[in-house]
C-alpha cells in the first residue's frame, strides 16, 4: 500500500521530523525540515532529483511527524534519530553527516572560527551551535565579526606578523599581533562575543536600534540595513536560546488535542536536553466530560509498560493527581516556567498534527468502506473484513493466512495463520477449504464472524467457500473473490476482477476509485503474510534435525550435542558411554539418546 499524497494537506507545517515507514513499519529514511508539508511535497512533486528517492518513494506507506519548536531542535532531534534507528537510506548521513557551529578558542588571543564535528563537539574552546546549515552559521559569523572585532588570522600568521594585517586599517580587529590592545580590553570583545551567541546581552540590541535609527536618518541606509539584519538575527538566537530543550531533567510532557469526539494524546519524552521519544495515541470515540478519568487510564496503562520520569506535566489540573503522585513517586503538575510551558505548547501541536492526519485517514476509509457496500451491493457496512490467502512452493509446506481489518485498519491482533495438515498434493484448492473450514468454524463457535470475506482468487475460490458456508450454515457474510484481469497491450494499468454469488460475470470496479485501492491493499496484506510464514516454515524446516524429536533434548543440548559429535550419524554410531561424555549431557539425556538411535537404527 503506497503512501498517498493527498494525506499530506493535512499534515503541519512547523518545523521538525518526519519519519518514512515501509508497509511493516521498518523505518526507512529521517528528514528534518523547516515547514515539514511543504518539504514533503517536495519528494511527490519531483522537485528533489537524488538517484535513491524513486527507490525509497516506491517503499514508503506511513510518514510520522514529531513537531519541534525550532529549526534547531530539528536538527538534534534528526541526528539522534538517525544515530538511533539507522535507516537504509540515511546512509550518507548516518555515518559522514558533519554538523557546522562556531568555535571561540581556548588561547590567549581568543579567534572566532567555523567548525565541524561529527558527534561529540570540539574540547578546546567554547562551542555554540550547532546550527541548522552552513547558511546560517556564516550569518552568524559575519555578525559576530562585525560587532566584535576578534583576530581571523591562523596562529602562524598571528606570530610571524611584522605589522598589523588590513583588517586593523579597516577596524575589524584590535590588532592584538602587535600588541595594539590590551588583553583587558581584548577579553572583553570576547565576553561579549559569548554574550551576542547566547542571545544574554539585551543592552545589545538598543544600542543597535539606535545606531540604524542614526544611520538611516543620515541616509546611510547601507549601513542601516546591515544593522537591521544584524538585528534579526540576533533576535533569532535569543528566541532560540528561550525555546531550546532546557529543562536539565528527565520529563514527559503530556498533550492534547481534541475535534468533535476524536481526541489524541500525544506524550513526549525528554531526558536532559533530548528529546528521546514521541507516543501518540489515538481516539475515535469519547465524551468531553469523561476526559480526566480518561487520561488517568492512559498514564496508568502507559507507565505500566514504559520508563517513569522524573517529573510528568500535564495539560490539564487532574483531580487524581494526588493518587497518581503516590503511585509513580513523581510530581505531576501544570507547566509554570516558561521553557516548560513552551514544551507543552510542543506537545499540543504534535497531539493536533497528528488528530488532523488520524481524522483525515479514518473519514477516508470510511468513505471507502462505504462506496465498496453500495458499488458491490453488499448486505451489511463491511466494518470487519477478512482476506484469506495461500502460499507453498512445488506443493512443498503449504500454508495459508488470513488477515483482518477492522474500519479498514489492519487488525493484528485477529490474524490467524494455517500450517496445512491433510492437503497431500497441497492443491490451492483443499488448502483454502481446509483453512477456511478451520477458521470458520471456529469463528461460529465464538461469535466472531468478518462482515465481508475476500478469498484471493476466482469464480472456483468463490464455489468452494459458498458450499463451505452453506455446510456450515452462516448466513451473515458477504462474500466476494479477487481476481487480477491478465495484462493487455492496450491498457497501461490491468484491473481487478470481483465475483460475487449473485452473478456469473465478474464486477470491474472503477480504477481509481478508494474502493478498489482498499480492497487491493487488504488481498496484498494477506499475501505478504502467507509468504511470510511459508518462509519461516521452510526455514525452520531446514534447520531441522532428529534430535528436535527427542524428549529432553532443547536447543541448547542439541547444539553441545552436534559440537561434540559433528553429525547426527556418527552420534546413532556412537556407544552409550561415548554420548555419556559428551560435556552437558547428564546419564539420564544419554540413556534417552542411545535408546532412541538404537531404536531407530534397528530393521
Amino acid at each position: 500500500m503506497d503512501f498517498d499524497p493527498q494525506q499530506l494537506a493535512f499534515y503541519p507545517k512547523d518545523p521538525g521530523v518526519y519519519i518514512m515507514k515501509s508497509q511493516t513499519q521498518e523505518i526507512l529514511y529521517i528528514g528534518k525540515a523547516k515547514n515539514i508539508k511543504t518539504r514533503l511535497l517536495q519528494y511527490f512533486q519531483h522537485q528533489d532529483t537524488r538517484v535513491q528517492l524513486p527507490h525509497l518513494l516506491r517503499q514508503v506507506a506511513f510518514i510520522e511527524t514529531i513537531v519541534t519548536l525550532t529549526e534547531k531542535e530539528a536538527l538534534l532531534l534528526e541526528r539522534r534519530l538517525i544515530q538511533q534507528h539507522k535507516p537504509k537510506y540515511n546512509i550518507l548521513l548516518k555515518d559522514d553527516k558533519q554538523f557546522i557551529s562556531l568555535l571561540i578558542t581556548k588561547e590567549m588571543w581568543p579567534k572566532v572560527e567555523l567548525v565541524r564535528y561529527r558527534h561529540r563537539p570540539p574540547k578546546e574552546g567554547k562551542v555554540f551551535g550547532p546550527y541548522p546549515h552552513a547558511h546560517a552559521a556564516r550569518k552568524a559569523y559575519e555578525h559576530l565579526i562585525k560587532l566584535y572585532p576578534l583576530r581571523q588570522c591562523s596562529n602562524t600568521e598571528f606570530n610571524h606578523r611584522t605589522r598589523p594585517c588590513i583588517l586593523y586599517d579597516m577596524q575589524r580587529c584590535l590588532g592584538p599581533c602587535r600588541n595594539l590592545c590590551t588583553q583587558k580590553e581584548y577579553q572583553a570583545l570576547v565576553d561579549g562575543a559569548c554574550r551576542f551567541l547566547e542571545g544574554k546581552d539585551p543592552s545589545l540590541l538598543e544600542d543597535l536600534h539606535k545606531e540604524m535609527e542614526q544611520a538611516s536618518a543620515s541616509m546611510h541606509y547601507e549601513r542601516a540595513q546591515t544593522l537591521y539584519e544584524t538585528i534579526q538575527h540576533l533576535t533569532e538566537i535569543i528566541a532560540a536560546q528561550k525555546t531550546a530543550f532546557k529543562i536539565g531533567i528527565k520529563c514527559d510532557v503530556l498533550g492534547i488535542a481534541k475535534q468533535g469526539h476524536w481526541l489524541s494524546l500525544t506524550l513526549l519524552s525528554f531526558q536532559t536536553k533530548d528529546l528521546i521519544q514521541q507516543y501518540p495515541y489515538f481516539l475515535d470515540t469519547f465524551e468531553p466530560c469523561l476526559l480526566d478519568g480518561l487520561i488517568t487510564s492512559f498514564l496508568l496503562q502507559h507507565y505500566t509498560t514504559h520508563p517513569i520520569p522524573s517529573k510528568l506535566f500535564v495539560p490539564l489540573l487532574l483531580p487524581d493527581s494526588k493518587n497518581l503522585q503516590e503511585i509513580f513517586q513523581i510530581p505531576i503538575c501544570l507547566p509554570k516556567k516558561e521553557e516548560h510551558k513552551e514544551l507543552l505548547s510542543m506537545a499540543n501541536r504534535n497531539a493536533e498534527a497528528f488528530l488532523h492526519q488520524s481524522s483525515r485517514r479514518r473519514e477516508e476509509q470510511e468513505q471507502a468502506l462505504l462506496q465498496l457496500q453500495e458499488l458491490l451491493s453488499l448486505s451489511r457496512y463491511p466494518a470487519r473484513i477478512e482476506c484469506l490467502d495461500t502460499s507453498h512452493l512445488a506443493g512443498s509446506h503449504p500454508v495459508a493466512a488470513l488477515v483482518s481489518f477492522l474500519e479498514g485498519i489492519k487488525d493484528p491482533k485477529q490474524q490467524r495463520l494455517f500450517q496445512i495438515r491433510h492437503s497431500e498434493q497441497s492443491e490451492d484448492y483443499n488448502s483454502m477449504k481446509e483453512a477456511l473450514e478451520r477458521h470458520l468454524t471456529r469463528a461460529k463457535q465464538e461469535e466472531t464472524l468478518p462482515d465481508l470475506l475476500i478469498l484471493d482468487g476466482g469464480k472456483g475460490q468463490l464455489h468452494l467457500a459458498m458450499d463451505l458456508v452453506s455446510k456450515l450454515d452462516i448466513v451473515t457474510i458477504d462474500l466476494i473473490a479477487l481476481a487480477k484481469e491478465k495484462s493487455r497491450h492496450d491498457r497501461g494499468l490491468t484491473q481487478e476482477k470481483v465475483y460475487k454469488p449473485d452473478s456469473f460475470k465478474p464486477y470491474l470496479l472503477p480504477p481509481r476509485s478508494a474502493a478498489l485501492f482498499l480492497l487491493q491493499s487488504i488481498r496484498d496484506e494477506a499475501h505478504r503474510s502467507a509468504l511470510r510464514y511459508h518462509k519461516k516454515r521452510r526455514q525452520k524446516k531446514l534447520t531441522e534435525s532428529e534430535l528436535d524429536k527427542v524428549p529432553g533434548i532443547g536447543a541448547a543440548k542439541k547444539k553441545k550435542i552436534l559440537a561434540h559429535f559433528k553429525s547426527v550419524r556418527r552420534l546413532r554410531e556412537a556407544t552409550l558411554e561415548e554420548i555419556a561424555s559428551t560435556p552437558g549431557i547428564s546419564s539420564k539425556d544419554a540413556k534417552t539418546l542411545f535408546t532412541t538411535f538404537h531404536r531407530r537404527s534397528q530393521p
